[in-house]
């Protein structure tokens, strides 16, 4: 597999770990709203309210576990990405680019002036 390929599936494995630690963090608010909400019921018992936190502090444990290998992946990532851009600005020369600009512009003024000519 060539390496563009390997950093193309690990964007795609950060993004999916992106969507993933969204999910966590919204449950991990669902629990710590429900076991407020518990706490604030005067017939729910200390019992029931403490499990609730623990069932949060657990999603929060893995919450925290995502973004150690979040960060532990986008480094690589961002390094690739970095790495390469440096290339491609080493490589590319302004007067290739503005030539190709003003080709361009030039193809686009002649489709209009033809066009223009048709009517």
């Amino acid at each position: 597999m060539a390496y563009r390929e390997v950093i193309k599936n690990n964007g795609e494995e950060l993004n999916n770990l992106a969507d993933l630690l969204g999910k966590f963090v919204n449950s991990y608010r669902l629990l710590i709203g429900g076991a407020g909400e518990l706490n604030i019921i005067a017939l729910a018992k200390k019992s029931e309210v403490k499990d609730a936190l623990d069932r949060a502090a657990n999603v929060g444990a893995i919450i925290d576990d995502l973004v150690k290998v979040i960060e532990s992946s986008d480094n690589c990532y961002f390094k690739y990405m970095k790495i390469k851009n440096n290339f491609i600005l080493s490589k590319t020369e302004k007067d290739s680019i503005l030539t190709e600009i003003n080709n361009e512009l030039e193809f686009q003024n002649s489709q209009r002036y033809e066009e223009g000519e048709e009517e």
